[in-house]
């Protein structure tokens, strides 16, 4: 039970940078595309606005993987939906949908906050699922 229990906490720690990582580097391919006409400039800065993209998403996405994630990981799992798709669905689902009410609620564009979330969100549930339950997936109560 012990080792479930710490594979359980890593997954989810894990998830949080896992996904401030892809939110970082997101973040480099929106300044590619917004801006390229000047690619030598953002290829030597590419790597300084991944780093700052990933530190200023640590908390906010660690956070919502904690609140959000770990109750709907816990349903899921209660439910029996255990596979790497309900994985990556619901963290995709979740990261988006939070992504948008947040967006929505400090006057933002909910649309463009959540579509910039679901991919960080889908590779956050997929870490998850992978540390927690490892390459064979649950095994079967």
């Amino acid at each position: 039970m012990r080792d479930a229990n710490a594979r359980g906490a890593g997954a989810i720690i894990a998830a949080g940078f896992v996904g401030a990582g892809t939110c970082g580097l997101q973040l480099v391919g929106l300044l590619f595309v917004q801006e390229p006409n000047d690619p030598a400039s953002l290829m030597a800065a590419g790597p300084a606005y991944a780093i700052l993209g990933f530190i200023v998403a640590l908390i906010p996405f660690s956070m919502g993987v904690w609140m959000v994630g770990l109750p709907a990981w816990m349903i899921l799992h209660r439910v029996g939906w255990t596979s790497r798709l309900h994985a990556l669905l619901s963290g995709a689902v979740l990261a988006g949908a939070a992504g948008a009410i947040l967006s929505a609620l400090t006057g933002g564009s909910p649309i463009e906050a959540g579509a910039f979330l679901l991919l960080p969100g889908a590779i956050a549930g997929w870490t998850l699922h992978r540390i927690a339950y490892g390459k064979a997936g649950p095994s079967p109560a």
